[in-house]
């Protein structure tokens, strides 16, 4: 499923656009607080968010994700193995002389 719907994108920006110029203008002029402009900026952010969850790989594209991921975890033992360094031993602790 293709959801790189371009007018999605357009209202998604021109939203975006209008809630923060929205949250300026209320903070200019004091009517809201940062606290509560904060809240502005989360709801921006959910939007995005909620755009590129839309944009989630296809089960197809899972499964090659996944493919590639097993890939990389398989070898990254050997990678981890090339690349340790012995721990160097200790020297032996000297043991204090008998006291009588």
């Amino acid at each position: 499923m293709n959801n790189n719907n371009p007018l999605t994108e357009i209202s998604l920006l021109v939203l975006s656009v209008a809630m923060l110029a929205a949250m300026t203008v209320l903070l200019v002029f004091g009517i809201i607080t940062y606290t509560e402009a904060l809240n502005f900026l989360i709801i921006v952010a959910g939007l995005f968010g909620v755009n590129v969850a839309a944009k989630a790989p296809s089960p197809a594209q899972q499964q090659q994700l996944q493919q590639l991921t097993q890939q990389a975890l398989s070898v990254l033992p050997t990678v981890v193995a090339a690349t340790q360094q012995p721990a160097p031993t200790p020297p032996p602790a000297a043991v204090p002389p008998e006291t009588k």
